[in-house]
């Protein structure tokens, strides 16, 4: 018999991003809005996948990890010195996942529309 819903791992997966939606507030250190930084926003945040406090700047293109803490003091200290360089046009080096074989790049940040 055909099964003609998504699969078990599509499922998993929504629940999974449902769930770290719906506890961003509590895992949250500090986030700075597009609009206060010229179209770059900026998040920190705990982040359950490497098991540490994480800011990413989100801009037209994603969402882009920038640096990796052990404590929420650490992270705070650099969620400011990232929001004080949000700018677009900045070149910064996105952190990779060696999970996934994914290396660290160099990209360009852009405004959000």
């Amino acid at each position: 018999m055909a099964f003609d819903g998504p699969d078990l791992f599509t499922m998993m997966g929504a629940m999974a991003a449902e769930f770290a939606v719906s506890t961003y507030h509590a895992r949250r250190v500090a986030r700075t809005e597009p609009e206060d930084t010229g179209g770059i926003g900026l998040s920190t945040c705990w982040v359950d996948d490497f098991g540490c406090y994480e800011t990413a700047y989100i801009d037209a293109n994603g969402c882009h990890p920038v640096e990796r803490y052990s404590t929420r003091e650490e992270a705070a200290m650099g969620h400011a010195k990232w929001a004080a360089a949000a700018k677009p046009g900045s070149r910064v080096v996105q952190l990779g996942c060696p999970a996934m074989d994914l290396p660290d790049k160099e990209i360009v940040l852009s405004a959000q529309s």
